[in-house]
């Protein structure tokens, strides 16, 4: 059976090693020793909050009911839980289950296996965690790598992801690359090239160039500012590309504008206008406004309920 050390609440004290667990009172201050300062417990870590490490935490687990802050890095071999509190970490952290009800900051990297924040995230190093599930948002400076990522409000992420799946509630803006599955329910927004298997989202989806994925489905406005790949899309407003388009079908409730190309496998239907800067090429095609493009080469239907503008003429 482990021993227990206690420290009484409002006092200053200077640890070392603990040979069991540790026990904290409300307002205390503890101290590490060395350089960098570090305390090593090796049992578990009670906190009645509001509690401060002068330095470095390594220990079995952690629980508070309150506040934490760590200024130096968090090792913990099982679970970190914080109850009615935030966790401030002012260097690496390392845990296997998170829970906390506020808010966690982390100034460094973050690897876990799960994390689970009742309101914000944040991380200004790395992220390696399995999943994640925030209830208000998630800001990442670092690279993140994950497997399913749920926030209820906004998530940002400064650099590159590697991400099986995101389901945001509000607005989604990574820096580009690899999401597989991606639920959206306001605004999705790369600012890099991004490969993808699925997006839906409810509201708009603006895309860099050179982005490459499989079905895409949005309430509103699809934009990509440069070529784009894809299976299907799906919009109920307009889409715009800046750029080349390739794909197997298309279906638009109101304008289709591309500058440069759009070559589909399959089928195209457009409620209103369609503007293409160079040659549109499909199987079949209905559109129920006007057609622009430089040459039209389809190889079963064409139906257009306005008029038809090209350079070079049509071809079915």
């Amino acid at each position: 059976m482990n021993s227990e050390t206690s420290i009484p609440p409002r006092s200053t004290m200077i640890l070392d090693v603990i040979n069991g667990d540790l026990e904290i009172g409300k307002h205390t201050i503890v101290q590490g020793t060395g350089s960098p300062p570090t305390v090593k417990v090796n049992g578990a870590v009670y906190c009645e909050g509001h509690n401060t490490f002068e330095g470095s935490l390594f220990a079995r687990e952690l629980s508070a009911e309150d506040s934490v802050t760590i200024r130096g890095d968090l090792e913990v071999e099982d679970d970190v839980e914080v109850e009615d509190g935030r966790l401030e970490v002012y260097g690496k952290m390392k845990a296997k289950d998170v829970d906390v009800d506020d808010t966690i900051y982390v100034s460094r990297d973050l690897t876990a296996d799960n994390v689970d924040v009742g309101g914000c995230l944040k991380v200004d190093g790395n992220t390696r965690v399995e999943t994640i599930d925030v209830g208000g948002a998630f800001e990442a400076k670092g690279e993140v790598k994950a497997e399913d990522i749920d926030v209820g409000g906004r998530l940002t992420i400064n650099s590159r992801v590697d991400i099986e799946s995101i389901d945001v509630g509000g607005t989604a803006t990574v820096a580009g690359g690899r999401i597989r599955e991606i639920d959206v329910g306001g605004t999705f927004e790369s600012k890099g090239p991004l490969e993808f298997e699925d997006i839906d989202v409810g509201g708009t989806i603006i895309l860099a160039g050179k982005s490459k994925g499989g079905e895409i489905e949005v309430g509103g406005f699809l934009k990509a500012n440069g070529d784009l790949e894809f299976e299907q899309i799906d919009a109920g407003g307009k889409v715009e590309v800046k750029g080349q388009a390739l794909g197997e079908d298309m279906e638009v409730g109101g304008t289709v504008d591309i500058d440069g190309s759009l070559s589909l496998t399959g089928t195209m239907e457009v409620g209103g206008r369609a503007d293409v800067s160079g040659e549109l090429a499909t199987r079949n095609l209905e559109i129920g406004g006007a057609l622009r493009a430089r040459k039209v080469t389809t190889q079963e239907h064409v139906e257009v309920g306005g008029s038809i503008n090209t350079g070079e003429g049509v071809d079915s």
